[in-house]
Order: structure tokens, then sequence, then C-alpha cells
């Protein structure tokens, strides 16, 4: 059986992911040199990284899968849409920026200060919630 590689990446964890998909679908998949590049991953580029590998059968078929996988093709939807609870607008952010502050008033100035977690704010009417209080 003559294998032909149809993909490689820098990463063995992408590969891995790619190979499991490939299996997925009925599609036989090896990685090479994979053990090389999670012994010293510096030396990836080199031995142009971690290889997936297949049956030259079905090459043209592995070509195809890991082209829409790299598309997203295969990502899942999520039905989940968070709206504000006080005007139903979808137009809504999360407040990241605080454990930011604390973090830098804990380094420079040694003070811990408190932030919030999992706050949200409506970009419509500026409303203002916590996401463990979210309803749909």
């Amino acid at each position: 059986m003559s294998l032909k590689t149809v993909a490689s990446f820098t990463d063995a964890l992408q590969a891995h992911i790619a190979k499991g998909k490939l299996e997925s679908e009925g599609i036989h998949a090896t990685l090479a040199h994979e053990h090389h590049v999670w012994a010293n991953w510096m030396i990836s580029n080199a031995i142009g990284g971690v290889k997936i590998q297949v049956p030259q059968a079905e090459e043209e078929k592995a070509k195809g899968i890991l082209s829409d996988l790299e598309a997203g093709r295969f990502q899942i939807e999520s039905d989940e849409c968070y709206e504000c609870p006080k005007c139903n607008s979808k137009d809504i952010i999360e407040n990241k920026n605080s454990w930011r502050l604390a973090f830098l008033g804990l380094f420079f100035l040694h003070i811990p200060i408190p932030y919030r977690r999992n706050r949200v704010t409506c970009n419509s009417c500026r409303n203002k919630w916590k996401m463990e209080d979210y309803d749909n």
C-alpha cells in the first residue's frame, strides 16, 4: 500500500485533530514525524512538520475533507444567542478589562483589587448584568 502525504502541520495536536476527522470519515490516516516534533518542536520546520499520510486511493477525498476542515465547515453552530434582558438587543459585549486592572494593581502596587467576572454590557441601552443571572 502506497501512502501519500495530504497535509503537514507544525503542531502535532493540530495533526491529530485532522487525523481524527479523516478517520471519522472512514479514511485510514497515519502521522509521520510526530514523535520527532514531540521530542523537539524546534525542528518541526526543518523536517517539514507532522505529515498526515493516507492511502493513494483516498488522497483526493482526504484533501477535500481537510480543506473543508480548514474552511470551518465542520464547526458546530451554537444556537445560544444572548440578548439584553432589558431591551432584548443582541448587541452585547463581555467586559474583560477589569481583571487586567486588578492584575496590574497587584503587580505594581501590591494591592489586591477585586474584579468582576462574567459581566456583560448591552451596547444599545448600556444595561449591565452578570451572565449567571441571565435567564433566556
